[in-house]
């Protein structure tokens, strides 16, 4: 069905943008670095923006692209395994809000997530595997524990 504006109906258009797309997708990786490059601070304030706005209405939105990024890894390894910002806040909650090494408490300092054993070496991204760490204790464990 044409909407008057286009000499396509919908349907139509969209099957042929769908195939253009296809056939030209190195031509069109090539635009958007070419693109990215040329327009490289204008996208990058855009972005900055965009997340302090984000925080300003959630502010949950740091924590919730954090659980995003280690959910999106675990994907990415094939470990299995997915936990939500509900789990993650009551596992906070069972631990008093303590980080599990130093046992310093929020707010004095800001508990991160911690996988027990690390995505990297086959650890499931389950609330089962995750601890919660202070920021310097999780970036002293490294791999050790």
């Amino acid at each position: 069905m044409k909407d008057g504006l286009h000499s396509w109906c919908k349907s139509c258009f969209n099957k042929r943008n769908t195939n253009y797309q296809k056939l030209n997708k190195d031509k069109k990786s090539a635009w958007q670095k070419k693109y990215y490059y040329k327009n490289r601070e204008k996208i990058l304030e855009h972005q900055k923006l965009f997340q302090k706005q984000k925080r300003k209405i959630d502010p949950d939105f740091r924590e919730k692209e954090k659980i995003k990024y280690h959910n999106r890894q675990a994907r990415i390894r094939k470990n299995g395994g997915t936990f939500t910002l509900k789990e993650w806040r009551a596992l906070k909650k069972k631990c008093n809000y303590t980080c599990q090494k130093c046992f310093k408490k929020e707010p004095a300092i800001k508990l991160t997530i911690d996988h027990i054993i690390a995505l990297f070496n086959k650890g499931e991204n389950t609330i089962k595997n995750i601890q919660p760490l202070c920021g310097s204790c999780n970036s002293i464990k490294g791999t050790k524990w």
